[in-house]
């Protein structure tokens, strides 16, 4: 769930909640109309006190979007079930970008980045393999410079870091 809070004085006190429609919710970020908000379900459910994962084989990452008052617009998944939704970015035409923690193995095939843009299916960014095989199945921050159209993505277990345009999908940059 999703807690609701509002401002009483100088603190916040929890108001209500709301379900995030999935598992997990990791991060969440308002479209630029301010009342779309879009969560990145991870998927996992882990065990309190040592974080292990529990439900590998029963994953369910997902992109949700929801209305201002919780209300379920949609909700989506990639392909592979292994591949938790983690952290997003939002261009102000109202793409979203989303970074992915696969959690299979080492060798197969994931969309460790993925785009859902406005009228489209969240589906994976096209990314060369050897940008891919840099990432080591793990992808962090992700970010949007809206005036130059860049989309920038940081890998820190491959020590990289990639920038694209966020158009035509090229490579702008791979740095380590």
């Amino acid at each position: 769930v999703l807690g609701v809070y509002r401002r009483d004085g100088q603190r916040f006190v929890r108001d209500h909640e709301i379900s995030s429609h999935g598992v997990e919710p990791h991060q969440l970020v308002w479209l630029p109309d301010g009342e779309t908000l879009v969560v990145a379900n991870g998927g996992i459910r882990t065990e309190a006190a040592s974080r292990a994962a529990l439900n590998l084989e029963g994953m369910e990452s997902s992109l949700v979007l929801l209305q201002r008052d919780g209300q379920l617009i949609s909700k989506e998944q990639l392909t592979q079930p292994l591949n938790s939704v983690r952290h997003l970015a939002i261009a102000r035409d109202g793409c979203i970008v989303s970074a992915q923690q696969y959690q299979g193995d080492s060798t197969d095939p994931s969309a460790l980045l993925a785009i859902k843009r406005p009228g489209q299916a969240f589906q994976p960014f096209p990314i060369g393999e050897s940008q891919h095989l840099a990432m080591h199945q793990y992808c962090a921050s992700v970010a949007i410079n809206d005036d130059l159209r860049l989309l920038a993505l940081s890998a820190p277990r491959g020590n990289r870091l990639f920038v694209w345009d966020l158009d035509s999908t090229e490579l702008r940059l791979e740095a380590s």
